[in-house]
């Protein structure tokens, strides 16, 4: 009884769904049939449709696409499922309806002989439709014009008369459009929501889409994709015309193609641009109310909240295009505010205004149109920087990174700092002429020539010589006994012994820090050409959209134009040639070698300096990287005060310049990369640090020791518990050791990847 009633209760709900698919084509049937009707009805009269018509008609439209959406796309994996069932159930009724027949036959065949032929007539055509539905439950067209046979052959009025009634053939009848229907239900629901004939209507479509925009205003705007789905199935039409050519690329017909445009067209029209002067409207009354009274201000919470809708909807397809409401209302205001203020600058504050009331009020992401409404000061003019160079470069740090001089000694209590980069560099290029960067060069190269000067003048002096000399001989025996790695004990022992020579000099201005100093300044003095070389390259490159591209095709002829001389001989011309080699020296003329330039300066300063030891200056650099690491760290701790003290900066990245390019022109890198002072550096760091940790875990032992000591001796008085937790000053001190041994890796890390990275420019160069 159980498994009967689960059955029953499975054939009723297949028997439901089955009644609710049949009745949705059938309103599909008769909303076309109404639709197809209505529109060929009036322009057959040629008449005119009423403008109350206009809604009904877009219902119809909407019924018809909202079914097919339903059936074909959301729910198509139920109805295919439902298939077979529902033909099996169909089937089942149909043999239901003839087992009355079936018993008639029987009876009448054995009990008589009269009509013998006709009965084995109509018992064979049973027989065959009861083969039929009881076999595969797909039902092909030709098992179905089959079932409509044996049916009609086997109701002979001359037997069956009284065996089967009227209502039992409409019964019937009505199974087989059923079957008909379920058996290929895709087609079926392809053919009955098909608004395909809409192509022959175009002349209504302004007038659908407008109507839809107004009602649109007051209501959801689910239908709006219906009724553009609706506009897009003469596609269905225009894909299979076979008399024109298809578009190899997109394999389009130039009909699709014009309806694609002109179904675009009407919908721009017709539905976006009237919500984009909607917004554009409100946005001018809101800048309006602004800057009047602010308490006549009309309240448009209602009025934002029904246009929201239209920007928050999702995007829209028609004819394979997608419509984002949002980017075109985006698109529209830009344009629409970038023409009107090119019209009048003065106007540009208010489409400032409308912009942020646009983003704030509708979430509308509207591009500034960069328009200028007043004049900005550009900084420092570079001529006048170029006048008193040698002060800026020793008032100023470089940043290799971000490509600019940062201010390093600034008045006493300021609380910003000055900055020049490669824009303002440019600025004063396109005001002054490209003319500006040779006249930097020269000026960077007498620069360089006087500090190459100091350097050289510092190398010569005895007491460094003898120095040098002695460190060049240390290195060469640790070498030969296999040592390749420059201890860090020794440079500071290296740095302790130059402080001492040097302050028994008759000049105490002169030391390890000077001499940093005077380095730094040689990698401004690079930095900075190489700074105006790259602002002369963003001048060109900002020109080149507004050159025009050369063609010289009015000279195409000329090697075969000819010219008659007083002799009457043709002589031919070579200019064509010569007008392509002129353009492509132009075009790829090299910017000027500034290395080899500051190269030649420097075997220039050389020769005038014979007595100098330049072949032990990879000696110093150990030392020279030390002083400049607790310069560095000294210049960022000023840095983190209230006021920026006068020695405070956070870069120093010409310091590594300098030292790239001395290394470069004296053909000493490979002599300093021999004594692998960076693997030295972080060997001791790392020994430091472990030595450092062993002895923070020890500390840390005895203060567990006396926490558990003083937990046992206090037994009502957690004071001497909180006494014993405090660290120890032992413990404070090893973890501000530890801090700046971190402090000092990360600092020389910095240095060693500045500098390969300027050995890498000054190739670039």
């Amino acid at each position: 009884d159980g498994d009967n009633f689960t059955l029953a209760s499975s054939l009723a709900d297949v028997e439901t769904a089955s009644s609710y698919i049949l009745h949705g084509v059938k309103i599909a049937h008769s909303a076309s049939i109404l639709l197809r009707g209505q529109l060929s009805t009036h322009k057959a009269l040629g008449l005119e449709h009423d403008s109350g018509h206009i809604p009904s008609m877009l219902s119809l439209i909407e019924v018809l696409k909202a079914i097919e959406k339903m059936l074909c796309v959301r729910r198509r994996s139920a109805v295919l499922a439902l298939q077979r069932s529902a033909l099996k159930m169909i089937a089942s009724n149909i043999l239901r309806i003839f087992e009355k027949v079936r018993s008639f036959v029987d009876q009448r065949s054995a009990s008589t002989a009269q009509g013998a032929r006709s009965i084995a007539r109509v018992s064979a055509c049973l027989s065959t439709l009861e083969g039929i539905l009881k076999g595969s439950s797909s039902f092909s067209p030709f098992r179905r014009h089959a079932i409509a046979f044996s049916v009609a052959a086997s109701l002979d009025p001359m037997i069956l008369n009284g065996v089967i009634s009227t209502e039992d053939l409409l019964t019937a009848e009505s199974y087989l459009k059923d079957l008909n229907h379920f058996a290929a239900i895709e087609e079926t629901l392809y053919h009955e929501c098909d608004c395909s004939f809409l192509y022959f209507h175009r002349d209504l479509f302004p007038t659908f889409v407008r109507s839809l925009y107004t009602s649109s205003q007051g209501s959801a705007l689910t239908h709006t994709q219906s009724v553009f789905s609706a506009l897009s199935d003469p596609e269905r039409i225009l894909i299979r015309v076979r008399h024109l050519d298809h578009d190899e690329s997109s394999g389009l017909t130039p009909s699709f193609c014009n309806y694609q445009n002109f179904v675009s067209k009407i919908i721009r029209e017709e539905y976006i641009e009237p919500i984009c002067e909607l917004i554009e409207t409100d946005l001018r009354f809101a800048v309006h109310s602004k800057n009047s009274d602010s308490s006549k201000r009309p309240s448009n919470n209602r009025f934002a909240s029904g246009v929201r809708k239209f920007i928050a909807a999702p995007s829209l397809y028609v004819c394979r295009k997608k419509i984002d409401i949002k980017s075109e209302i985006e698109s529209y205001l830009e344009k629409t505010f970038y023409n009107l203020s090119t019209v009048s600058l003065n106007d540009c504050n208010n489409y400032t205004e409308m912009r942020s009331i646009a983003n704030e009020r509708y979430s509308l992401n509207i591009a500034d149109p960069f328009v200028p409404d007043g004049s900005l000061d550009q900084g420092l003019d570079f001529i006048d920087i170029l006048r008193n160079l040698g002060k800026f470069v020793s008032s100023y740090n470089y940043n290799m990174i971000e490509q600019n001089f940062v201010q390093r000694k600034v008045e006493r209590g300021t609380k910003s700092l000055r900055a020049l980069g490669v824009k303002a560099v440019s600025s004063s290029l396109k005001q002054h002429g490209l003319g500006v960067v040779s006249l930097t060069i020269d000026v960077c190269s007498a620069l360089l020539s006087q500090k190459i000067a100091l350097l050289l003048d510092f190398l010569a002096d005895d007491s460094i010589k003898s120095l040098l000399s002695k460190e060049l001989r240390w290195i060469e025996n640790q070498r030969k006994e296999g040592n390749n790695i420059y201890p860090f004990d020794r440079a500071v022992e290296f740095t302790q012994e130059m402080k001492r020579i040097l302050e028994q000099s008759q000049s105490n201005q002169i030391g390890l820090d000077w001499f940093r100093y005077v380095i730094t300044e040689v990698g401004n003095t690079i930095a900075m050409a190489r700074m105006v070389r790259t602002a002369r390259r963003k001048v060109l490159s900002d020109e080149m959209p507004f050159l025009s591209p050369i063609d010289v095709s009015f000279i195409k002829g000329a090697n075969e134009s000819t010219v008659r001389g007083g002799t009457g001989k043709k002589v031919s011309s070579n200019a064509t040639v010569e007008v392509e080699e002129n353009i492509s020296a132009v075009l790829n003329k090299p910017d000027p070698d500034i290395v080899q330039g500051f190269t030649s300066i420097f075997e220039e300063a050389l020769r005038e300096h014979e007595g100098s030891c330049i072949s032990g200056f990879h000696c110093l650099l150990p030392a020279l990287c030390l002083c400049w690491m607790d310069a560095s760290l000294q210049g960022k701790e000023m840095m983190h005060k209230k006021n920026i003290a006068r020695g405070g900066y956070y870069t120093d990245d010409g310091f590594a310049c300098g030292l790239a390019f001395i290394l470069s022109v004296a053909d000493q890198r490979k002599m300093y990369d021999r004594l692998n002072w960076f693997k030295s550096i972080q060997s001791k760091y790392a020994s430091d640090e472990e030595d450092l940790m062993e002895r923070m875990a020890a500390e840390e032992m005895k203060k567990d020791a006396k926490i558990a000591a003083a937990k046992q001796s206090s037994w009502f008085s957690s004071a001497g518990v909180d006494a014993a937790q405090e660290d120890s000053e032992e413990l404070k001190n090893l973890k501000m050791m530890e801090k700046r041994i971190e402090g000092n890796r990360r600092e020389m890390a910095t240095l060693f990847f500045s500098m390969n990275e300027a050995t890498a420019f000054m190739r670039s160069l």
